[in-house]
């Protein structure tokens, strides 16, 4: 335990009876390789089935007292929780450094029928919590869902506390989204519905969303909403009644309008100006194909065969923006074994997490022929050139990611003001964007790349 902690603020994680189950550590040190770190899973520990602070928090939701809180607020880091909890908000929970898991929403709604999840205002806390939509959906039941809290534009709840205070913060938790407003903002805010068939598109999508209820109940309510949300909006023409909104309570893109009454989209703006934004988007969409996706594969099984590469880049590793669920969680458990077992090989590291649990995921990413086009992650390069190759693969899927997360806040922009000069910057980014995926989002590699593995 010392030594996994060494240099770090040590935090207890507790289960529900409140008796200390495993540590949070954060580095006092910048060149610390991992910033925060959590105990090895054990028999008692699954980080998967804990939520910091649930002893205190529940707790806190009172016993009779008609002045407490009477629902849990779920923040995405228990350093948010730590900085919740000094502003007088002791019903805060988290998750340990994963997405929030079916178990956590089986403890959260075993004390609370709606949990509150705040999520930051940035482009990366707007997808964390359509991911949380997600998850939830299946497990939906009566009685029981998830509300929303998203922070302002650019800021986390320790920010939102310490620059506009206490008032500002509680006015935000006040005033939560609900599940099906935020699910039905995310089909609706970003498109245009002036033909049939892409009213059509928008029915087929919920109608599919909608499935993944399990509960016959809940479900058959979820679609009564829809239909009526469908038939107002079909209804409406484009220059009256009000807009829907989005998750932020503004109008929605697809609702947006300039004078004339026009409706410009992110995807469809009308009018001469509109246009050329409209070919740059399309110019970019199709040339630009996502590679996000195998590069968090091929950067996972770089790891894999060479666990040496993290020695000096954990830090990084630490930070890698990963998408899917799955790596993510494999990413968290190679985390751990480092920390715990520091040199480890490549044999003993695949058969740790084989015996955890990650058999089907190791197979694939060490499969003969996957890394045939990345092959300086594979097992026959030597370590200079899968040091090399692999940096700048997490180079580029950082870059990839940066540059959708700015297309994001731009294109948002644009939707809640459609003015000349928010036109004119999204323009200059879609330009941007499209030269460096074009010219400069690729492996940038020196001349003697490859020739201490003999190619």
């Amino acid at each position: 335990l010392h030594d996994r902690f060494r240099d770090r603020i040590m935090f207890p994680i507790t289960d529900n009876s409140d008796r200390v189950i495993a540590f949070g550590g954060r580095a006092m040190s910048a060149e610390a390789q991992a910033k925060y770190l959590n105990s090895p899973e054990t028999p008692l520990f699954h980080k998967g089935n804990v939520l910091y602070n649930l002893a205190n928090a529940r707790r806190a939701l009172g016993a009779g007292n008609p002045r407490a809180p009477d629902t849990l607020i779920v923040a995405e880091g228990y350093m948010d929780v730590i900085a919740l909890t000094g502003a007088g908000i002791t019903n805060a929970v988290a998750p340990l450094g994963t997405a929030l898991t079916e178990t956590q929403l089986g403890l959260l709604w075993k004390f609370t029928p709606e949990p509150i999840l705040c999520f930051d205002g940035d482009a990366a806390g707007r997808k964390a919590a359509l991911r949380a939509v997600e998850r939830a959906l299946p497990l939906l039941k009566p009685g029981h869902s998830l509300q929303f809290a998203i922070m302002p534009q650019g800021l986390d709840p320790d920010d939102v506390i310490n620059q506009r205070g206490m008032k500002a913060m509680q006015e935000i938790l006040a005033r939560p989204v609900q599940l099906i407003d935020l699910l039905w903002s995310s089909e609706v805010e970003r498109i245009t519905l002036d033909t049939p068939e892409r009213r059509a598109g928008l029915e087929g999508r919920l109608a599919a969303r909608l499935k993944e209820i399990a509960d016959q109940t809940v479900r058959n309510h979820y679609q009564e909403e829809v239909r009526a949300r469908t038939r107002k909006l079909f209804q409406r023409a484009p220059d009256q009644g009000a807009a829907p909104k989005n998750m932020m309570g503004r109008a929605s893109g697809a609702w947006k309008r300039r004078a004339g009454g026009r409706n410009p989209v992110i995807a469809e703006f009308a009018g001469p100006a509109s246009g050329e934004v409209k070919r740059s988007l399309l110019a970019v969409a199709g040339a630009v194909p996502n590679l996000a996706a195998r590069r968090e594969r091929v950067i996972l099984s770089g790891v894999l065969h060479h666990p040496e590469l993290l020695q000096g880049h954990l830090e990084v590793f630490c930070n890698l923006s990963l998408a899917d669920p799955g790596l993510d969680r494999l990413r968290s458990t190679i985390i751990d074994l480092i920390a715990e077992y520091p040199g480890l090989e490549t044999g003993p590291l695949q058969r740790h997490l084989i015996d955890l649990g990650h058999g089907g995921l190791i197979d694939q990413l060490t499969a003969s022929g996957f890394l045939s086009g990345d092959w300086y992650c594979g097992p026959g390069a030597a370590f200079a050139d899968a040091q090399k190759g692999w940096l700048q693969t997490i180079q580029l899927h950082a870059r990839e990611t940066h540059l959708k997360q700015a297309i994001d806040e731009a294109t948002e922009a644009l939707a809640m003001d459609f003015s000349h000069a928010n036109e004119q910057a999204l323009m200059a980014l879609q330009k941007q964007v499209a030269e460096e995926l074009q010219n400069g989002l690729a492996l940038g590699l020196d001349s003697g790349f490859g020739e201490a593995s003999g190619r």
